[in-house]
């Protein structure tokens, strides 16, 4: 009878230490999402394409092509390989099993900074103007 409860006081214990430990994990995440907060461009123009543009395309070492009005209605821009397609017979290379490449816009105080979470990078946009995503 004894050991039971020891048991059962170890088990009691133990669940503590995980819900404690998930808890503050919890915390910390909370912390960073409030500094890095999701936002659009309001100023979508050639020169925030033209910079948008080359921070992708050299940090995915290929020549990327963006619409005029990305990350103006989504906080998220994915960026897929371009499929190889002719007239006849559509699409030449049948399906992409690559996984698409994700961007992410944000406010980090006042700045605008796009954010590559793949690689843990981010860039503070010069000629950009953004404004938080409504929730």
């Amino acid at each position: 009878m004894n050991n039971k409860l020891i048991q059962q006081t170890k088990r009691f214990i133990y669940l503590n230490i995980c819900v404690a430990c998930l808890a503050l994990s919890g915390c910390q995440s909370t912390a960073q999402e409030e500094t890095l907060s999701a936002a659009v461009i309001i100023n979508s123009n050639a020169k925030t394409t033209q910079e948008l543009t080359q921070i992708i395309s050299q940090t995915l070492g290929a020549e990327v092509i963006i619409a005029d009005d990305a990350l103006t209605q989504n906080h998220w821009l994915i960026v897929e390989r371009k499929q190889h397609r002719n007239i006849e017979h559509g699409v030449l290379d049948g399906r992409s099993d690559e996984t698409p490449e994700n961007f992410k816009l944000v406010m980090k105080k006042d700045k605008c900074v796009l954010t590559y979470p793949k690689k843990q990078r981010e860039w503070v946009l010069k000629n950009v103007r953004c404004r938080l995503l409504a929730k």
